[in-house]
């Protein structure tokens, strides 16, 4: 929300007073308090519990492995299409697909992998996108 409002006319987010940036701002806020701390939990799973043994751990995971298919449903069917609202690209679009990279169960879902390719065919965040790939690799 900083660098948004710090990058005045970037189209980061729509405009402020927008229903459109309202219904970003309710999806940004619903993947950084859901499908953020869902991953956490799938990939840090002994940061959740007390008991050290493999099968608390592996519950854990697998508690966030279900709500996050819940949590990546829930999202797809709201995707407009291409991107969340439609035909503008936000940067909730690139959070939500970057989230989705860590659970490959959303990866499958038709608006995601629509979503992905629409990002990929942006001609910013693609090649940024895909910059950041081979780094991380």
């Amino acid at each position: 929300l900083t660098i948004d409002e710090a990058s005045a006319g970037a189209g980061l987010l729509p405009a402020a007073g927008s229903t459109a940036r309202a219904i970003s701002l309710r999806w940004l806020m619903f993947l950084a308090a859901s499908a953020y701390p869902a991953a956490l939990r799938t990939y840090y799973a002994e940061r959740f519990t007390t008991d050290g043994g493999e099968a608390a751990k592996e519950a854990v995971a697998e508690a966030a492995r279900r709500d996050s298919d819940r949590i990546f449903a829930l999202l797809s069917e709201q995707i407009a299409g291409p991107f969340l609202l439609g035909e503008t690209v936000s940067i909730v679009d690139v959070y939500a697909a970057m989230v989705a990279g860590w659970h490959p169960p959303a990866r499958t879902l038709p608006a995601y992998r629509t979503l992905y390719r629409a990002l990929m065919a942006h001609p910013v965040i693609g090649p940024a996108w895909r910059q950041h790939e081979e780094r991380s690799e």
